[in-house]
């Protein structure tokens, strides 16, 4: 790997000095890196995206196979990094490093990363998961805080949106005081996931999940994060920017395109479609109808003008938490003689 970076900064000509420049560390702290490779992984990682972008995961390969002694410390961010970045097999080698590793702190994160892989894989039930990390015992702080973010996820899928502020704000509070690393990068990333899903589906706050959402991708954690949050923007302009909801949407199935069966994408272009109908009030499209879609329900009520169907998909939109889709049945009903205060307590 520092073969291959030496190598990537002679044909570009960059220096020590203007690779400090670019990266923000130090000469000394690079001159370490290309002498041993001994330095925190944040800084390869750094090094890596400003030389060779396109070569991210060859070299982190690499790094894992050359290192004869990793750090502790960068065996935690690489359980990390693999995971959302979904390496799997890389993320194998990882886990059974820090199994085997003579660090007991770093054996408990390898067993830690390893169940979270069988959860992320289905091979226990969501419920299973969450008795599980009840009763993790973890005795490091940096870990704790995983377990909290664990939390949140199952929180998020069960629809308990309460308890789930109440988890963030302790999380917030225990990320102040991790000191600066991919991993604090990373868990806050997952963090502002989580808040801009909330802040547009639960609260209707359209400036807070935009927010959230670009800090996300910003931090560059895995494609598929960076996808979600493109999805989450693009919902966020349905009202106001019929370009910017095709411009981020469409980045959004660029991206999944790569990691999800055509299932889950045909299903996303299909809603884009009807979205896009409703927008322009054309129900001339060819699109698939989907059984548990309240899209169809709307389409159809609108095309029949029957405020029945409407409200149907008022009320699934609400049962399933999502109180900024509902919003828009509920304007369709409103535009049809509905009182608005009626509908505000429903």
């Amino acid at each position: 790997m520092l073969l291959a970076l030496t190598k990537a900064m002679d044909s570009k000509g960059c220096t020590y000095k203007e690779l400090s420049r670019i990266t923000g560390y130090s000469v000394g702290v690079l001159n370490k890196m290309f002498n041993n490779g001994n330095v925190k992984f944040d800084t390869i990682l750094s090094v890596i995206r400003n030389l060779v972008p396109e070569k991210e995961t060859e070299m982190i390969q690499l790094y894992c196979r050359q290192q004869e002694d990793i750090k502790p410390e960068n065996l935690k961010d690489l359980l990390e990094y693999t995971t959302t970045h979904r390496l799997d097999s890389l993320l194998d080698r990882v886990i059974e490093m820090s199994i085997k590793h003579k660090n007991k702190i770093v054996n408990q994160w390898g067993s830690f990363y390893k169940t979270l892989k069988e959860w992320r894989n289905r091979k226990m039930t969501d419920y299973e998961a969450y008795e599980w990390l009840r009763e993790s015992k973890v005795t490091c702080n940096h870990l704790k805080v995983l377990v909290r973010l664990m939390e949140m996820n199952y929180f998020y899928v069960i629809k308990d949106y309460k308890i789930i502020n109440d988890i963030q704000a302790i999380v917030r509070n225990m990320l102040d005081g991790m000191e600066d690393s991919y991993l604090k990068n990373s868990f806050i990333a997952r963090v502002s996931e989580m808040t801009s899903a909330l802040e547009l589906r639960v609260n209707k706050n359209v400036e807070e999940a935009r927010k959230h959402a670009l800090d996300v991708i910003e931090r560059n954690i895995g494609e598929t994060y960076s996808a979600f949050s493109y999805q989450t923007l693009a919902l966020s302009y349905i009202n106001d920017s019929k370009v910017k909801f095709n411009h981020y949407y469409l980045k959004a199935l660029n991206i999944l395109d790569n990691w999800y069966e055509n299932t889950l994408i045909n299903d996303m272009e299909n809603r884009r479609i009807k979205i896009n109908s409703i927008i322009d009030r054309d129900f001339d499209r060819d699109f698939v109808q989907a059984e548990d879609d309240p899209l169809d329900l709307l389409i159809k009520g609108i095309k029949s003008n029957d405020t029945i169907y409407i409200y149907a998909c008022m009320t699934k939109f609400q049962n399933a938490g999502d109180a900024f889709l509902a919003e828009i049945p509920k304007m369709e009903l409103i535009k049809r003689g509905c009182a608005e205060e009626l509908l505000s307590i429903i």
